[in-house]
């Protein structure tokens, strides 16, 4: 298997519409977290000032992180798929609760990110705007995607409870991207 971060955009978006259930959309919901990383780290290259370079070194990081998650979320859900005939087994639950893991830390990851878009919303460079906007566009987007992949998978899992509140939680704290979102448009 490549990794996703190691194709080119053609061949991922190739090997993604293929009749294959991997990379599928918990893939893409990691390379849309990297996406949006990236375009706040554009933005701190053009922002001077002490603070962005921490807030460029987190995105750099999380952007990283997010290629990582796309490689495990291929992993994750082909071992789902490995044990799916026998869904009460325990090799099946702990592949599934390894697939949610990937989810939740998809997640995790933007949120990490909500005050820095934030920041870059006053602070960044007026010029690129808009790069903020869609940056956060994409977090949310990445957060909402993983949390859908979250539920189907729990309707498998022995014990959804947790999980399901932890994901709704990131939902709240992700909300914080619609009005970054929201304020830079309604600014334009």
């Amino acid at each position: 298997m490549t990794k996703p971060a190691n194709q080119t955009v053609e061949a991922f978006l190739s090997a993604l519409a293929a009749r294959s259930s991997t990379p599928g959309g918990g893939s893409a919901a990691a390379i849309t977290g990297a996406e949006g990383a990236a375009l706040l780290t554009m933005v701190c290259n053009f922002t001077r000032g002490t603070a962005d370079t921490d807030t460029k070194k987190q995105c750099l990081e999380s952007q990283e992180r997010f290629l990582e998650l796309s490689t495990q979320d291929v992993t994750a859900f082909g071992n789902v798929m490995a044990h799916y005939k026998a869904p009460d087994s325990e090799a099946f639950q702990l592949a599934l609760q390894e697939a949610i893991s990937v989810s939740l830390n998809i997640m995790g990851e933007a949120c990490k990110l909500v005050p820095l878009a934030e920041h870059l919303m006053c602070m960044g460079n007026k010029n690129l705007i808009t790069d903020v906007a869609i940056g956060a566009n994409l977090l949310k987007s990445a957060i909402d995607s993983a949390h859908v992949n979250v539920l189907i998978n729990c309707q498998s899992s022995n014990d959804p409870r947790e999980v399901k509140a932890i994901a709704k939680n990131f939902t709240l704290v992700g909300a914080k991207f619609t009005e970054v979102y929201n304020n830079i448009r309604d600014s334009l």
